[in-house]
């Protein structure tokens, strides 16, 4: 367990949709972060799980390159600072595009590729 080997895991969740699921998982657990973005506008709204987020980019509908790629930037950089992960867990979701009817944000291609090496 992370609590035995005092070691952190950093969840960095960048998918259109707010990660409740694993932010109601470690809310407690201290030696686990998550930098989550994701737009507020769209399911699950989970306001409780907010809890667990350390590192929370709020995105809306709509949002653009410009603003969204500095915001990540800023809570990965915090998010590494801090907790010198011994373990990065990555969802890269891709519902974030222009276009995707789910993720109703609108960030283009060059955009996520720009997202992913960040993380990498």
């Amino acid at each position: 367990t992370t609590a035995a080997t005092h070691q952190h895991i950093l969840i960095v969740d960048l998918d259109a949709h707010q990660g409740n699921g694993h932010a109601r998982d470690v809310a407690r657990d201290a030696h686990v972060s998550i930098v989550d973005a994701y737009n507020t506008c769209i399911y699950p709204c989970d306001t409780a799980a907010k809890a667990g987020v350390k590192y929370a980019v709020h995105c809306r509908s709509g949002e653009r390159d410009a603003t969204y790629l500095p915001a990540v930037r800023a809570a990965l950089r915090a998010a590494l600072a801090a907790t010198s992960p011994a373990l990065v867990v990555y969802n890269a979701g891709t519902d974030c595009l222009a276009g995707d009817p789910l993720g109703v944000m609108s960030l283009s291609e060059n955009c996520i590729v720009e997202r992913d090496e960040l993380v990498f």
